[in-house]
């Protein structure tokens, strides 16, 4: 690539590549393009070089030219001078005959120096330059009514020492107290009851507004089960014949993703940024929201009715044989379990230890999950596929 300027850069001039220099580093003193020049200033050893631009470079160039041929000039002129004083003592010593023919080399010498000289003089080069620096007439009209660049201020701020930091801090220990709800005083009350015997939809998942009205179906994959909220805008729900859990944008009504989890899924939970889907022969697995399986946590799930606790390792803390469709804690630590086949509603305390029965539906109505919202306090109860319950819980 021709170059405007006739710098190159250096870099790509060692990888046998021509490209046109737009900066100039004043410490490597080479041309940099500008690819070159982004890699020579996040290089942590040339990150702090000075770099100006090329069209800078050229003028600095230039009138570091005039300087070095102004030195060329003053040692021409010392070495003719030097002369003068070798011919001299030369004149002094010897005839006339000797001198002549002891200078006429000399002379030639001097001839040819004096053509070298004449010819300097006659360059641009050896002219006299002079930089001048002229303002801009609006910095100067701004400089004239400028009276001062700013004020200092003293700011003093407290000082940071703590006097007596080396003593032991004796029977202040602040031990957090957890709240809890005594489940025993736990109540429901009913704020609504949300009919949708009409609404069934295979393979969809229907949202409803706050006054029970369905205002959006979408179409997932085959036989959706456990439903999920991420957040008020995503759901994730299980579709257990198609054996994958499909992310759901509820305002868009569309599936963003699917996560292939390959087995029948028995439960389906939320936190951290994390699902955790429960499978038969497997245990609980651990995906990300990108669909990657993080860890697989080894429990046993025997096929009958029960609800129980584990830790992060898997290991069982406490079982109840109490419920088998949907699960949601409060914000105390309890749970909410429904029984599918018995229409029942039990509470568990946190600890396993304790239950309450709040729910028992008509022979006939089947509970198929739960859902507690902690924001609001309320509970959502769906009732087989014909209506849901939505309780305040107090």
């Amino acid at each position: 690539m021709a170059s405007s300027t006739g710098k190159l850069c250096g870099p790509c001039e060692a990888r046998y590549k021509t490209t046109t220099a737009v900066s100039w580093c004043m410490d490597c003193d080479e041309g940099l393009c500008s690819s070159c020049l982004e890699d020579h200033k996040v290089n942590k050893a040339s990150e702090k070089h000075q770099t100006i631009s090329v069209s800078q470079y050229v003028v600095i160039e230039s009138v570091s030219s005039l300087i070095k041929q102004e030195s060329k000039l003053n040692e021409k002129g010392t070495e003719i001078k030097s002369l003068g004083k070798t011919i001299l003592p030369i004149n002094e010593i010897l005839s006339d005959v000797q001198v002549f023919l002891a200078t006429k080399s000399l002379i030639e010498k001097l001839r040819k120096e004096q053509k070298r000289v004449l010819t300097l003089c006659n360059q641009n080069a050896a002219k006299e330059s002079v930089l001048e620096l002229s303002t801009d007439q609006q910095l100067n009209n701004l400089l004239s009514d400028l009276k001062y660049f700013g004020t200092i201020h003293m700011v003093r701020n407290p000082c940071q020492i703590e006097t007596g930091a080396w003593e032991q801090p004796r029977a202040q220990l602040h031990v957090p107290i957890t709240a809890v709800r005594d489940i025993d005083q736990t109540k429901l009350e009913l704020i609504r009851e949300i009919s949708f015997e009409n609404d069934f939809e295979r393979n969809k998942v229907l949202v409803y507004t706050q006054d029970g009205q369905m205002s959006k179906s979408i179409a997932v994959d085959k036989y959706p089960f456990e439903l999920v909220l991420i957040n008020p805008h995503t759901v994730a729900v299980t579709c257990v014949e198609d054996k994958t859990i499909n992310i759901v944008n509820i305002d868009d009504c569309v599936v963003k993703q699917k996560i292939k989890v390959r087995k029948p899924c028995c439960g389906l939970s939320y936190y951290a940024d994390k699902l955790y889907a429960l499978t038969e022969h497997t245990g609980i697995i651990e995906f990300d929201l990108a669909g990657n399986i993080t860890r697989t946590i080894p429990v046993d799930v025997p096929n009958k009715k029960f609800i129980a606790c584990y830790d992060n390792n898997g290991r069982e803390i406490w079982r109840l044989d109490v419920a088998d469709s949907g699960v949601t804690a409060d914000t105390y630590g309890n749970y909410f379990a429904s029984d599918f086949e018995n229409g029942r509603l039990q509470m568990i305390s946190a600890d396993g230890k304790r239950t309450k029965l709040l729910l028992d539906l008509p022979e006939g109505n089947f509970m198929e999950g739960v859902f507690f919202d902690k924001n609001s306090s309320t509970l959502l109860v769906a009732c087989g596929s014909r209506f849901a319950r939505l309780y305040r819980v107090i």
